[in-house]
């Protein structure tokens, strides 16, 4: 390296790069970023379909929630039988993904619990009770693999308490 002195002070230096630093650089750098795009699509795609689980799940502890509050106030959980919302599922959709409108969720028990999705979505919802009970599912296929998987919540009462129990269910 060259370097300019001033009254004792380096004010500047020219780099040089040899063929062994460019080649550490190289390893350094290249390798991780080629192990990094070498590896990362089964574990994006398992993360992708942990965050839609956690998605589903979360929405249907939302449901949990409305469906006690319900029973608190009324003293019966809100009575449906629900089929699946939106519809058709959400791989066989455009970009693989549900989008619905607003309108699919006006009916009554999703006002009720007060229910929607709003955002593209991996599942479809579904809402039954005789008022004593009541079972509330996600269905979905996060990889559009051919292999849904099922979160089912359960909703009852335990000494005059409602209570719940999710479970999920992996499609053979």
């Amino acid at each position: 390296m060259r370097s300019v002195w001033t009254a004792g002070f380096v004010l500047a230096q020219e780099p040089r790069i040899s063929l062994a630093g460019l080649f550490v650089v190289i390893i350094l750098i290249g390798v991780p970023i080629g192990v990094v795009a070498a590896l990362p699509r089964p574990a994006v795609e398992d993360s992708a379909k942990r965050a839609a689980m956690t998605e589903a799940m979360r929405r249907l502890r939302h449901i949990a929630k409305a469906a006690e509050l319900h029973y608190v106030m009324n003293s019966t959980f809100p009575k449906a039988d629900t089929p699946l919302t939106p519809s058709m599922p959400c791989c066989d959709a455009t970009g693989h993904s549900c989008v619905t409108r607003d309108e699919v969720w006006q009916q009554p028990i999703w006002l009720t619990l007060a229910f929607r999705v709003e955002q593209p979505s991996s599942f479809q919802y579904s809402y039954q009770s005789d008022g004593w009970t009541y079972l509330a599912r996600a269905v979905g296929d996060p990889a559009c693999s051919g292999h849904a998987i099922t979160l089912e919540l359960r909703g009852s009462t335990y000494r005059g308490d409602p209570v719940f129990t999710l479970v999920a269910h992996k499609a053979e």
